[in-house]
């Protein structure tokens, strides 16, 4: 992502102005206009309009602001840390925090992280005492980058075919369920078929959740007619606004348990068995000898244990 183009854009969102956005920038008008029309060519899709009534954004723009504000401020908290802590009183704490050489890296899909947190730890508790480890918790695709370009050594994740060169071991079929009101008519919702009678707004996941779980939304959308859509980008929002009768949402099974409260809210989750394809949950790790007794062993314990995993 171009750094510069992306604080021009924020300058020209914040300034409604292109001028007004170079002058707080310090650099010249077709300076600016150049870096937004750069990061624009990039990007494959608009971010301004302009015209003679001066500039606003787009509706892309729009919706890419949110993750632009974002992504800079990552950055920046990203900077602080490495710049602003680590010479200072708080030297020792970062130096443990970034000290990741003998370390194992176990990527983990934020989804999974009240199923599989506590088997890992006690592989690693019961055979492996004095290993250093830390979990990283980011969404399947960022595991497997992560793993490709070695800043994990095993991940726990969608299988979502990214990269052949991957060891893989399967670990379970994760089941679609159907998440709705309690009080709803449970007979509409047992019958996928039965979807287009449904008032209620389906509720979508907005990205990044929507693309990096891709592989369940998209069989979803292909098989079911779904009308109307209500944009979430939060597993709290979603359940608290089925419990109200806001709407409803298909999700994998697994889902359900980051959640400890679930199951006090008014919500019924109907499993979909055959009507929707199961999706795989998987260990993924590459050649990673120093750890690799480990990975085999956090491999067997989660082999093992998880067919009892996700009943409720």
């Amino acid at each position: 992502m171009d750094l510069e183009g992306l604080r021009s854009f924020l300058a020209v969102a914040r300034e409604k102005s292109i001028s007004k956005a170079a002058q707080s920038l310090h650099v010249t008008q077709p300076t600016l206009s150049t870096r937004i029309r750069n990061m624009e060519e990039g990007l494959g899709f608009p971010l301004l309009e302009r015209n003679w009534d001066g500039v606003k954004l787009t509706r892309q723009g729009y919706y890419f602001l949110p993750y632009a504000i974002q992504l800079l401020q990552d950055l920046s908290n990203a900077s602080t840390v490495l710049t602003k802590f680590v010479g200072g009183e708080f030297h020792t704490s970062f130096e443990e925090v970034m000290n990741n050489t003998n370390r194992l890296l176990i990527g983990i899909d934020s989804w999974f992280v009240p199923i599989f947190i506590k088997p890992v730890i006690e592989e690693l508790r019961h055979d492996f005492p004095d290993l250093s480890y830390k979990f990283i918790t980011r969404p399947t695709q960022t595991i497997l980058d992560l793993i490709e370009y070695g800043g994990v050594h095993l991940g726990i994740c969608y299988d979502i075919h990214s990269n052949g060169n991957f060891h893989t071991t399967s670990l379970i079929e994760d089941e679609l369920v159907l998440l709705c009101c309690a009080s709803y008519n449970t007979d509409i919702y047992n019958d996928l078929r039965n979807l287009n009678l449904i008032k209620e707004p389906f509720l979508l996941f907005d990205n990044p959740v929507l693309v990096s779980h891709s592989h369940f939304t998209t069989p979803i959308f292909k098989m079911l007619d779904i009308k109307q859509f209500h944009i979430v980008d939060d597993m709290n929002v979603t359940l608290n606004m089925i419990a109200l009768g806001e709407g409803y949402t298909i999700v994998p099974k697994s889902s359900v348990f980051q959640l400890s409260d679930w199951k006090f809210l008014p919500i019924r989750v109907i499993p979909l068995g055959h009507q929707l394809p199961t999706i795989k949950i998987q260990i993924v790790y590459s050649n990673a000898k120093s750890f690799s007794e480990p990975i085999d062993g956090i491999a067997r314990k989660l082999s093992s244990h998880c067919a009892q995993t996700l009943k409720f």
